[in-house]
């Protein structure tokens, strides 16, 4: 599991080893839509859950109440979590919590790489992201396809945003690590402990791994 690679059996085979909770399973490429449509949720969240890195790269001409009312902040998540998620089924673990012991609907995940997943500094170095951009062809930016749609605040903050996130491993963390892209827990579930049991799930994972 410390190479890029790991099957999908031997994450599911890990998984009851470090975490007993049945709601927990490994996801795979079948249930992508599910996870998109969760990490949505999640991320254009609510009046009281709003994330706020998302507030900052809209800005405040782009807000609404409640965010989920605006097409443009939710076609703007969606499409940075399709990407999100494509890689991560692409090279790295999903980890889901559903509801009736692992067979309902759809509360939490994270979307995670092991360290051999990241090679030089970077998750998606040039020749992952020719294979993404392909498995997306028909996904384009909503900012940057659109531009006066958002207004230049919008298309200034996201390409700021993609530059930083591009060069995040590299500068602040060299070293072989696990990384955890995304953490969602859908709206309705939140302040349940969803979201630190997946953390301690993938931290027992790096441990065992060790």
């Amino acid at each position: 599991l410390q190479v890029m690679g790991a099957s999908h059996s031997a994450w599911k085979e890990l998984l009851p080893v470090v975490c007993e909770d049945k709601r927990l399973v490994i996801l795979d490429d079948s249930s992508y839509e599910e996870v998109v449509e969760l990490a949505t949720t999640a991320f254009v969240g609510t009046d009281k859950s709003a994330g706020e890195g998302l507030r900052w790269l809209l800005g405040p001409e782009n807000r609404s109440s409640p965010p989920s009312s605006s097409d443009k902040t939710v076609d703007c998540v969606r499409y940075t979590v399709k990407r999100f998620t494509k890689t991560t089924f692409l090279w790295g673990c999903v980890i889901g919590c559903r509801e009736d012991e692992g067979t309902g609907q759809l509360v939490s995940a994270a979307l995670l790489f092991p360290p051999g997943a990241i090679t030089d500094g970077q998750v998606l170095p040039w020749y992952r992201q020719l294979v993404l951009d392909a498995s997306l062809y028909w996904e384009k930016s909503p900012i940057e396809s659109n531009p006066q749609r958002f207004g230049p605040h919008a298309v200034t903050r996201a390409r700021a945003f993609m530059s930083a996130l591009a060069s995040f491993h590299a500068k602040h963390a060299s070293c072989p690590h696990w990384y955890v892209n995304v953490l969602a827990v859908h709206p309705d579930h939140q302040g349940k402990g969803l979201g630190s049991m997946l953390l301690k799930t993938v931290m027992g994972m790096a441990q065992r791994a060790q």
